[in-house]
């Protein structure tokens, strides 16, 4: 069994307000945090990382961290293990996600069961924590695979086009019209979009949508109708056929629970 350090959704203004840079300090456990706003850097062994949404970060312990102003993440912090030190020992320190939402939600799914108490719930956790370690040493390896490829040219073009879906959520945009956006055939597109994501354009751009979707039922209060408009679904039947086949529950359900994870 894992031994969990710290998990929840971290605030550093809360800890270091009066604070531009933090303290250094050596890591003890494995420090995983995924970032949910765009201000100020992380530095790793003296190397910068921007806080930028999507990006995470991947410490090992006894690296040496300190941060640049304030940030909101998601994080986990994990004792270390012999098994884990053998897996992770050539993980990056920066994996920029392209799939977003996949990686919010699995962090989400882990601070709600991480907050409720009962041994079935920890065992769900348990599993969730290691769905997350696989995606990440996945997700590793390819960016290990990219930096060593000269992956810059193509992760510029991704990135773009990851912008110009998470731009225009609303609209009924279609995968000719992101290839457009960054001059490739929609054929090229695909293959590549789907090389090193490992989803299709519709595939992200759908839990994208969900992802929104999520928030606006708990944080809004519009109508279900106005929320299936808002995200880019064609009728708010089919929003709800998607929803509930994603999440086995209905947008109606969801809104109730209330699903507020903090720690």
């Amino acid at each position: 069994m894992l031994t969990i350090k710290m998990c929840g959704l971290y605030d550093s203004q809360l800890q270091f307000h009066d604070v531009k840079v933090t303290p250094k300090r050596t890591t003890k456990s494995y420090e995983i945090e995924y970032y949910l706003s765009e201000n100020g850097y992380s530095y790793v062994d003296d190397a910068k990382i921007p806080h930028k949404e999507g990006n995470l970060l991947f410490i090992r312990p006894n690296q040496v961290r300190y941060s640049e102003k304030s940030f909101l993440c998601y994080c986990l912090h994990i004792e270390p293990t012999a098994e884990l030190e053998q897996i992770f020992k050539d993980m990056p320190n920066l994996i920029q996600t392209p799939s977003k939402s996949v990686f919010r939600q699995c962090f989400s799914e882990i601070i709600h069961l991480y907050n409720k108490s009962g041994n079935g719930n920890r065992l769900q956790l348990q599993s969730k924590i290691f769905e997350l370690l696989s995606m990440l040493y996945d997700e590793g390896k390819i960016e290990n695979k990219r930096n060593k490829a000269g992956f810059r040219g193509n992760k510029e073009l991704l990135e773009r086009a990851i912008h110009y879906m998470e731009d225009h959520l609303a609209s009924a945009i279609s995968l000719s019209d992101i290839a457009a956006e960054v001059n490739l055939s929609p054929v090229y597109f695909h293959k590549i979009f789907s090389m090193y994501t490992g989803k299709t354009p519709r595939e992200y751009l759908l839990k994208k949508r969900l992802s929104l979707a999520k928030e606006q039922l708990i944080t809004r209060d519009i109508s279900i109708s106005r929320i299936a408009e808002n995200c880019g679904f064609s009728s708010q039947a089919y929003f709800s056929y998607c929803f509930a086949r994603e999440c086995g529950i209905s947008p109606h359900e969801y809104r109730q629970k209330k699903y507020i994870h903090q720690i």
